[in-house]
């Protein structure tokens, strides 16, 4: 897909003039970040402002070195992304399912949030091993018992050994068909889960899945030869007049 197929950040379609602006997202993400991505540890959250208050400028006259000019690269692509995403979004965060959508892009910024709070813990640590042999004991204990905290409670909600749902409703979709049909399927549920079970366990491959969305742009005329057996009236599917078809 390009850039102009699918449309810049700005995904929301409809009339976004009361979505919420560039600040109020900051807020949505940094609350995220301090309950789901820290397991709720407000420790975690103390290491991530320490670790980010770290490698923000602190002595204009201090020797510029390649590990200082590191972390303020670090800050300063975490910052890039926050305002120029939160500025361009526009799905409506009060809807489930847009704040689902729009979340996956916090990955990116996570990614730095976590080294953040790694700089953070290291800054407490290295200050508690100087002051004291038992407040750097207590830490190591306290450090160590924090990613157990996290892996147990993210298994908990992430735990998704038992779910078959897409499994079950991929195979009654392709269970009653008869031989060497072509299906034409849409959305991401019914297309992945029906494409797993067609290339990932061979089941009902003898079956032709296309998706219509795909089928919508005009670079699908140039991927007519993977589907033998198929003629297609024109380049792609389309209301509009022209090479396309309906």
């Amino acid at each position: 897909l390009l850039r102009r197929d699918y449309g810049t950040l700005q995904l929301y379609s409809g009339d976004s003039s009361d979505a919420e602006a560039m600040l109020e997202r900051t807020l949505h993400w940094l609350v995220n970040l301090g309950s789901e991505q820290s397991a709720n540890n407000p420790v975690i959250f103390a290491f991530f402002l320490v670790g980010c208050s770290s490698m923000l400028p602190q002595d204009s006259r201090a020797r510029e070195t390649t590990s200082i000019t590191g972390r303020r690269v670090i800050v300063a692509s975490l910052m890039f992304y926050i305002v120029v995403f939160h500025s361009l979004a526009n799905l409506p965060l009060s809807n489930p399912l847009h704040f689902a959508i729009h979340s996956r892009f916090w990955m990116h910024p996570n990614l730095l949030a976590f080294v953040a709070i790694g700089i953070g813990m290291s800054k407490l640590s290295s200050t508690y091993v100087r002051r004291s042999k038992k407040k750097a004991q207590c830490l190591a204990v306290m450090m160590a018992l924090m990613p157990m905290h996290s892996a147990k409670r993210g298994f908990k909600y992430s735990d998704e050994s038992s779910n078959v749902h897409f499994d079950n409703y991929a195979r009654s979709v392709l269970e009653p068909l008869p031989r060497d049909s072509l299906l034409l399927i849409n959305w991401d549920q019914q297309w992945t889960s029906i494409r797993y079970l067609q290339e990932c366990e061979g089941f009902r491959d003898d079956i032709t899945s296309i998706n219509l969305s795909m089928m919508s742009y005009p670079w699908f005329g140039s991927k007519h030869s993977l589907y033998e057996g198929i003629t297609f009236p024109g380049t792609h599917y389309t209301p509009r007049s022209g090479s396309g078809f309906t």
